[in-house]
């Protein structure tokens, strides 16, 4: 992989015009951009790699909780491979992720039983920890607007309207 992207972007801008095609052209602009980003890590790369450790530990956490903690190496890579899994296309994508991930836990010598109890505990927090961020935001969002509506803004008043010979109501603003 260093090899492609030491080699294309160089080979990109010395070939002729007419071998130049857009994917080429992509693949050599997006490498120059990661590279870009390595030497000056902006904000978003810092918090991108702090949310994936992040992730990676709620996982250790689970799996340490278990009885059964694993090394990090393994975690790590179980993790990486196991997110791999979300690439398949699944209707409504339920199981998909977590035996994804317990499986490759198992591969990598974890007990089954703890294996699968870890990511499902894993799986309920990385779920629930931001709904609760969520809805505690939607709340105080919620009350700061009902609070400026009721300083003097007027509200749209909504009426029940009907098109002529219709019984279907036809739901407006009316100002």
């Amino acid at each position: 992989m260093t090899a492609v992207a030491l080699v294309v972007p160089p080979l990109v801008r010395r070939s002729p015009r007419a071998c130049r095609t857009a994917w080429l052209l992509d693949l050599a602009a997006g490498i120059d951009g990661a590279r870009r980003s390595l030497i000056r890590p902006s904000w978003r790369l810092i918090g991108a790699l702090g949310y994936l450790g992040l992730d990676i530990a709620a996982l250790a956490a689970a799996f340490a909780a278990t009885g059964h903690p694993l090394p990090v190496a393994p975690l790590v890579l179980a993790y990486l491979i196991g997110y791999l899994a979300n690439l398949i296309p699944v209707p409504g994508g339920f199981g998909v992720l977590e035996g994804g991930l317990a499986g490759a836990l198992i591969a990598y010598g974890a007990p089954a039983t703890q294996a699968t109890a870890a990511v499902i505990v894993y799986h309920a927090i990385a779920f629930w920890v931001p709904s609760i961020g969520g809805l505690l935001g939607y709340a105080l969002l919620s009350r700061r607007a009902s609070r400026t509506n009721g300083a003097g803004t007027t509200r749209h008043a909504h009426k029940q309207r009907f098109l002529p010979g219709s019984q279907a109501p036809v739901v407006g603003t009316v100002a």
